[in-house]
């Protein structure tokens, strides 16, 4: 597949190209030089903020394009520019990106084989045309920043609409941050676009847009100044001004010993470790169970030591080490059950990559990631490296693509599941164990899926069988209606509205995400966050040792 992008040389459209180079086989671009200029001072404003942020958060991306797409990098004053056309014209592209250009002449993007799309980096159904984000600050609808990707046409900003979404923002949020996030969310939607395409060659389905949105213009000085202080205002009165809630997110709990890289990302905790945060939370904070954190942040605000332990997926450790340390603290905890792994041998997908690549004997496989990448597996930083980039690329692709890139690894690697050495980590719940969890005083099962799919990547009819049948299974065994759940990986990504939408027409009440951060009054209870302890060495978040 040929990827046109039409761009101009910033930090964050370098990001966007490398990681789009890797979904693509040919990737062109071409540099739009021309810049805006008003008859009022739009600027500079937290450009040296925003710039030393993205410097910190790009740190693993190339600063420049490989020598393969600067070969293929042509710069021109416009897009529009018949020059540039006509090298168009020669390429042959059959995708065109437009992230960040001026108008388009319909003579650029009719070029294209199969589409043409660009990356508004706003809510286009509320805002079209320059600085959207910005604008919506200064009106103060803090709901409506994000992305949309959205078909090319002689219209700004008035194509179809293949998919929009939106960022959340915390109390840590600041105005500078926008940029880097959306980029971000721009990069994630546009590599499923593209994976979809690469499978079907057909173009992305949209929707038309019936009514547009008001345009803006490039924000003036004063008003940036003022979306600023919109955004501080917002914070300062609404949540720093309450005490903060916390939400715990484990995944296991364990006592047994890890072999090779098993367990590298500290997915199950120690026991003793777990003992020691419960230990703590009982000692210090206001435990509460997430069902009733979801209420006092509703109706009262929290106080500001209160905490809600919570567990996603179906490890048989969290019956067998986690519960009778909360039983023994007496903390509640909510579980988080896929239904599908209950009582079965499967294993979650990144447990079976992890398994592949930690018991290998093979010095180097090659798996197709949208290109062919060869990986040297001999040292366990190199397993460790290779399981994180492919776990990355899988995280954006639905279940055919996935299951291929496995079987890939599988006869990269030898591996034969039989002959596997036992991991009691990888172990799953049995129904019993899961009854045993609901039926405790302290704790209570929600729905994690059926297995644990990413919802926001799922069609209509899966997305309901995930849902559904979830609820049905749990309901069945529990023999009592399910009304929480939480959302398979959980960050801002892998739920939407239609996820929320569906959740709610089910009865659902409360799903938090996985998004890290904290909690404040008047907190929707489908973007709860959460902190995933443990994980990638994320800390506990208060310091067990000075007590």
């Amino acid at each position: 597949m040929k990827l046109l992008i039409l761009t101009t040389d910033t930090k964050h459209h370098t990001f966007f190209i490398n990681e789009l180079s890797r979904f693509v086989d040919e990737v062109y671009v071409i540099y739009e030089t021309k810049q805006l200029v008003k008859p009022y001072v739009t600027g500079p404003f937290f450009q040296e903020e925003q710039d030393e942020y993205e410097e910190g958060f790009f740190l693993n991306c190339p600063r420049v394009l490989s020598e393969d797409i600067r070969s293929q990098t042509r710069v021109y004053q416009t897009c529009n520019d018949d020059e540039c056309i006509s090298y168009i014209r020669k390429i042959q592209p059959d995708i065109i990106v437009s992230f960040g250009t001026g108008l388009l002449r319909s003579e650029v993007y009719q070029e294209s084989r199969v589409c043409s799309l660009n990356v508004h980096r706003g809510y286009i159904t509320e805002y079209r045309g320059l600085d959207s984000d910005l604008w919506a600050l200064y009106n103060k609808e803090f709901d409506k920043i994000g992305v949309t990707i959205h078909y090319l046409n002689e219209r700004l900003d008035a194509g179809g609409i293949v998919n929009q979404e939106t960022i959340n923002i915390d109390e840590k949020f600041e105005v500078f941050h926008i940029r880097y996030m959306t980029t971000l969310l721009a990069t994630d939607m546009m590599k499923r676009i593209l994976i979809d395409v690469s499978k079907t060659d057909l173009p992305p389905k949209s929707t038309s847009q019936k009514i547009l949105g008001k345009y803006y213009s490039a924000m003036p000085l004063d008003k940036k100044q003022a979306s600023k202080e919109n955004l501080d205002l917002y914070f300062d009165d609404v949540q720093k001004g309450s005490p903060s809630a916390t939400i715990l997110l484990y995944h296991g709990v364990t006592k047994s010993k890890s072999k090779g890289i098993e367990n590298y990302s500290h997915k199950h905790i120690e026991a003793e470790e777990f003992r020691d945060h419960m230990k703590y939370i009982r000692e210090n904070l206001t435990p509460v169970s997430l069902r009733e954190m979801s209420r006092i942040l509703r109706e009262e605000g929290p106080p500001e030591d209160c905490v809600a332990v919570t567990f996603d997926d179906s490890y048989k450790n969290v019956h067998d080490v986690a519960l009778p340390i909360l039983e023994e603290m007496s903390i509640p905890a909510t579980f988080f059950i896929t239904t599908g792994m209950v009582e079965t041998s499967r294993k979650y997908w990144v447990d079976y990559l992890e398994d592949m690549i930690s018991n290998t004997n093979s010095q180097e496989i090659q798996v197709e990631l949208g290109k062919p990448r060869q990986f040297k597996v001999s040292s366990s930083e190199e397993k460790i490296n290779c399981i994180t980039e492919i776990k990355d690329f899988l995280k954006g692709v639905d279940l055919i693509r996935r299951t291929a890139v496995l079987e890939e690894v599988e006869e990269g690697t030898g591996y034969k599941e039989e002959g596997s050495p036992y991991t009691e980590n990888y172990q799953n719940l049995s129904w019993d164990d899961v009854r045993r969890l609901d039926r405790s005083p302290l704790c209570e099962v929600g729905g994690h899926t059926v297995n644990h799919e990413i919802m926001s990547y799922l069609g209509d009819k899966e997305l309901d069988r995930e849902v559904n049948d979830c609820l049905a299974k749990l309901g069945e065994e529990l023999e009592r209606k399910i009304d929480l759940f939480s959302y398979p990986e959980g960050q801002e990504q892998h739920y939407n509205q239609k996820v929320i939408d569906k959740l709610k027409e089910a009865g659902i009440t409360v799903s938090p995400s996985a998004i890290d951060g904290y909690n404040y009054r008047n907190e929707e209870p489908f973007h709860l966050k959460r902190i995933m302890v443990g994980y990638m060495e994320r800390e506990f978040p208060w310091n067990v040792d000075n007590v």
